[in-house]
């Protein structure tokens, strides 16, 4: 496929790749959204990228105007490719195999959001599901975070990853890395909670407090972090 070149395109440009689980969201998110898009797929394209985004990675999106666009995450769609896990998503969970596809292939029948934001009570076990394995090892890495950003008081740019911790998936226990860019990623639910009136919250903590995600939104950012120039930062740091 061709090289993006310096004259906006009038769609699009999807720089991806086919097995990429990242690029699966961007790639699903752009055909839902039934945004006209060029995928290009290709090694060559990985300096033009670095070049602009200053590293090699992928997906990224270059805008008709030539704004290069870049961060995703989502592994649904690599397993509904890769043969095996398609064949066990297929058997024991279905519903969620139909969804990727439906994702990759949308139909236009988007259907209709319930009255007054209401939150269907089928979502429940999901949320509870992802409030109980996911907030751990995110709220560790605001700790994390600020004890690096102490030992490392001049340095404004963070690493990809500072150091590694425990996680748990269902019974599964492993260590990953300790990645500053998922606290930015954290900071936007975490400050929009904590901005919230007295009122709103007395509406919404009883929620929160079923679905197991009140006690992690209290928690307080030790070091704000900021995103700039594709590179995760310490929020008002020279």
């Amino acid at each position: 496929m061709t090289q993006p070149t310096d004259t906006p395109d009038p769609v699009y440009q999807h720089l991806a790749h086919e097995v990429s689980l990242y690029s699966g969201k961007t790639r699903a998110y752009l055909r839902y959204k039934k945004i006209p898009f060029k995928e290009q797929i290709s090694l060559g394209i990985h300096n033009r990228i670095k070049a602009e985004v200053g590293r090699k990675i992928v997906p990224v999106v270059v805008t008709p105007e030539g704004e290069y666009l870049q961060d995703s995450t989502v592994i649904i769609d690599r397993l509904a490719r890769d043969p095996y896990p398609k064949q066990l998503m297929q058997r024991i969970a279905p519903n969620v195999y139909a969804w990727t596809q439906r994702m990759q292939h949308p139909s236009g029948d988007d259907g209709e959001f319930l009255p007054d934001d209401e939150i269907p009570t089928t979502l429940y076990p999901i949320l509870q599901r992802m409030f109980k394995e996911q907030f751990p090892p995110l709220i560790d890495t605001l700790h994390k975070v600020g004890d690096w950003v102490k030992e490392n008081p001049d340095k404004k740019v963070l690493p990809r990853y500072v150091g590694r911790h425990e996680f748990r998936l269902g019974s599964a226990v492993a260590k990953r890395c300790v990645i500053p860019f998922q606290q930015w990623m954290l900071q936007r639910p975490l400050t929009f909670y904590q901005s919230l009136g007295a009122d709103d919250k007395l509406r919404l903590d009883p929620l929160l407090k079923e679905l197991g995600g009140y006690e992690g939104l209290q928690e307080v950012i030790p070091v704000a972090l900021d995103y700039e120039d594709h590179q995760v930062v310490v929020r008002g740091q020279v």
